[in-house]
């Protein structure tokens, strides 16, 4: 009988992290920032997971991302 052999694990699997579409962020009772997101492994859902963030780390955050898009009018 022939020996069956293990298909060998990937050693970095693909991770996604994405926005969920349809739930915004929000504020917490607690006054912090959730932001909702999907975790995928491989191209498969894992769960959902949110963000959750200080007033301040929302306020870094958006100042990040906002130097990072383009402005209007702007070519890249």
């Amino acid at each position: 009988m022939p020996k069956a052999t293990a298909r060998p694990l990937r050693p970095d699997p693909d991770w996604r992290i994405d926005r969920i579409p349809g739930r915004p962020a929000y504020r917490t009772d607690d006054g912090r920032v959730a932001l909702p997101l999907w975790l995928a492994q491989d191209g498969k859902h894992v769960a959902d997971v949110e963000l959750m963030l200080t007033p301040g780390e929302a306020e870094q955050l958006h100042q990040a991302l906002a130097e990072l898009a383009p402005s209007e009018g702007a070519s890249r």
